[in-house]
């Protein structure tokens, strides 16, 4: 009787990382007061370890997408308008503004800087609840090299408006291109198995 009630708990618990049990040191608990599954890959779907030299790669290769897409696109534009490029339309906060040519490219550029993002964060990210952190982590680090190319603080309505737009474009589209790719089906093989 008392090996049958154990067999039956063992049963009911397989594969849910409770260890209990008189062959293995616990107590009978009781019926339906197990302890709650050990945490670990088996019991959950996608494991939040938290991985500090994983964030910092991932800021790191956002920050390499956000520039290197950045000049792609100052570049193309430049090259359109057969414009000579600088380091100013990336960096000067003075540049960006609607009344010269220069300021209105680099703004569109800036634009369609933040769509290619938004593709990095899906590629590299992933996680919709991390896209608005790393927008504003890149932004951020933006902000500080402005500060440090220009010697001064950006104090230009105009950057700060366009700043503000790229953070929602690219935090928006990313979160939303995340999250598709999150709550797709997962396929299940419904085949039928072969006994051997």
């Amino acid at each position: 009787m008392v090996t049958a009630r154990w067999l039956k708990a063992d049963v009911c618990l397989a594969g849910t990382g409770a260890a209990w049990g008189p062959w293995r040191g616990g107590a009978d608990p009781g019926p339906g007061r197990g302890r709650a599954p050990q945490a670990g890959m088996a019991g959950q779907f996608r494991s939040y370890v938290w991985d500090p030299l994983l964030i910092v790669s991932q800021i790191v290769l956002m920050q390499m997408v956000y520039y290197g897409s950045l000049g792609l696109w100052l570049a193309l534009v430049d090259g359109l308008v057969r414009s000579s490029p600088s380091l100013d339309q990336m960096f000067d906060a003075e540049i960006l503004g609607f009344s010269t040519p220069p300021g209105r490219l680099s703004m569109m550029s800036f634009i369609l800087n933040a769509l290619t993002c938004a593709l990095g964060l899906l590629y590299f990210i992933r996680r919709g609840k991390q896209c608005l952190d790393f927008t504003v982590t890149v932004h951020f680090f933006h902000l500080l090299g402005c500060w440090f190319y220009s010697s001064r603080f950006p104090s230009a309505l105009t950057w700060w408006l366009v700043q503000i737009v790229c953070i929602a474009l690219m935090a928006v589209i990313g979160e939303y291109l995340c999250m598709r790719t999150e709550l797709k089906e997962i396929p299940l093989n419904s085949a039928p198995k072969s006994n051997v």
